[in-house]
């Protein structure tokens, strides 16, 4: 494994001198290692320059299969870890909210299969999903579909939410709603409305995001007012007859009195998202974790029904 170690050090690196500082070897040595290692694959790796050192074609193939031998040794190593222990776990990376309500759920199902086997629950942020992915701190993560695109992920959808404009019923928005086709609830053109009170997540959060992409929809700022940290505090307020607020299907188990607000579809492009099972294309799971998946899948689909009828 030396060699591989040797030359993504110096490929990520960019630099003989920086990576032999890194590895605790003296240039020379290094530079000796990797002209060794070219001479016997008949291919060199690098191109030199004054300025450095940068991959050749062969190089490139080398470090991304190098890489993936690599992840491979982690995660062997990850599992006779976990056979020393006696008691294996599997951990499970979410953002989401429906997820922690299905848990005891979850547990249970899963309980009963595999009683030695633990599940642990992370709550994270979306945007830290792929980089704990890609580091194995988690064997696969529910969230929503804003990875499907990195070209090492996976993304398999559970189910589809709406973006939802929560409108208290003191601020009557019934004459300015349509009915738009494959819409569960009746849709508001944003730029129609007339001035209301909003509080809104804070900008780094993914709904406000989202929120923010509908409004860019139609060439406008997002509603000014209130912020805050969450969206249970938005919708405690909404109930409260203070301010309207967005949010998603998810949240529905959060709100205490339903007749006390009302629902509205927003987006010149009706705004939905994908909750996700997301992991690594390039890793093997055991029978542990491919039941785990499926009890995921399964327990939030049941309960995204239930809350949303």
């Amino acid at each position: 494994m030396k060699d591989i170690m040797y030359v993504l050090t110096a490929a990520e690196c960019k630099s003989i001198s920086r990576a032999a500082e890194i590895l605790y070897i003296s240039q020379p040595a290094l530079s000796r290692y990797i002209s060794k290692l070219e001479r016997e694959l008949g291919l060199a790796l690098f191109e030199r320059s004054g300025e450095g050192i940068r991959l050749t074609d062969a190089g490139v193939i080398y470090v991304k299969y190098a890489r993936e031998i690599m992840r491979a040794k982690e995660e062997m190593e990850r599992e006779l870890k976990r056979l020393c222990s006696g008691r294996r776990n599997i951990s499970i990376g979410t953002t989401l909210n429906t997820v922690y309500m299905s848990i005891p759920d979850m547990q249970t199902a899963f309980a009963g299969k595999y009683p030695d086997c633990r599940l642990t629950f992370a709550n994270i942020r979306a945007e830290n999903i792929i980089d704990g992915l890609r580091k194995h701190q988690y064997s696969f993560a529910v969230g929503p579909d804003s990875a499907a695109f990195e070209e090492d992920i996976s993304c398999e959808k559970i189910c589809e939410e709406y973006l939802l404009l929560m409108a208290p019923v003191c601020l009557d928005l019934r004459p300015y709603a349509l009915k738009k086709e494959g819409c569960r609830y009746p849709w508001l053109d944003l730029s129609r409305l007339p001035e209301l009170n909003f509080i809104l997540q804070e900008e780094t959060t993914a709904i406000r995001k989202q929120i923010d992409r509908v409004y860019e929809e139609y060439g406008m700022k997002s509603a000014s007012g209130m912020t805050t940290s969450n969206s249970v505090m938005a919708i405690q307020v909404a109930e409260n007859q203070m301010a309207c607020c967005f949010v998603s299907e998810a949240f529905f188990p959060y709100i205490t009195e339903k007749s006390r607000v009302r629902f509205y579809c927003v987006g010149k492009t009706v705004q939905r998202t994908n909750s996700c099972i997301l992991y690594l294309k390039n890793r093997s799971f055991t029978p542990e974790e491919r039941f785990c998946m499926s009890v995921v899948r399964q327990t939030m689909k049941e309960n995204y029904q239930r809350i949303t009828t």
